[in-house]
């Protein structure tokens, strides 16, 4: 896979998850709700290697062979600047602290509808929202 792959599964994971919500069935849309980020932050990390093919380098491998959030943005090294955008802005802030809280050990468990529309928001908000971040930098 390479960048424009993982840009491209990106904003279809989250509308999938979209799509799904509106079924009101909570539980799918917040699993597939951490996808578009876990694509977004690969494409970013995809854009630093030679000629945007994924994987990435045998060191970063460790940091992108997951689904952890914050190892995937160290990885595309972006954690500094996620952490200095999100410091001066709180709806950016409050956006990453919901998407933080999801890890692929979600499908497992039952999520509220509120929890599943408020992580979704929280990924898909103009201007504040994760991707919205993600995406200038991918």
């Amino acid at each position: 896979m390479n960048r424009r792959d993982f840009q491209r599964l990106a904003i279809i994971r989250l509308e999938e998850a979209r799509a799904i919500l509106e079924c009101k069935k909570p539980d799918g849309p917040y699993d597939l709700a951490g996808y578009p980020v876990d694509c977004a932050h690969k494409a970013c990390i995809a854009r630093r290697t030679w000629r945007h093919d994924f994987p990435p380098a045998p060191k970063q491998v460790a940091l992108c062979d997951n689904h952890n959030i914050e190892n995937l943005l160290r990885a595309a090294d972006l954690l500094d600047r996620r952490n200095l955008d999100a410091k001066g802005n709180r709806d950016l802030r409050q956006n990453w602290i919901l998407v933080e809280e999801w890890d692929e050990s979600s499908r497992y468990g039952r999520q509220a509808l509120p929890s599943a529309r408020e992580l979704i928001k929280a990924i898909e908000d103009e201007p504040d929202g994760v991707l919205a971040w993600i995406r200038n930098h991918w």
